[in-house]
């Protein structure tokens, strides 16, 4: 019985510290640099809301934007 309970340490221990490992690899470093982002312009353009419309509302120009969606 005292084996069977050393033994269920040990497995628990192993696998924790595996799990630690595959953490380390998988997870990005607090420290790594941060890419920078791009933002890319291409695309289609198309008519967005500048601001909330209630349904209903006559649509004014003043009210549409238009915005480069991108493609795919």
């Amino acid at each position: 019985m005292r084996s069977i309970a050393i033994i269920s340490l040990g497995a628990s221990a192993v696998l924790g510290l595996g799990a630690l490992f595959v953490a380390r690899a998988v997870l990005p470093q607090a420290n790594a640099p941060a890419r920078p982002q791009v933002i890319v312009q291409a695309g289609q353009p198309v008519v967005v809301a500048r601001q909330d419309i209630k349904y209903g509302d006559k649509l004014e120009a003043g009210q549409l934007t238009i915005w480069p969606a991108p493609e795919g």
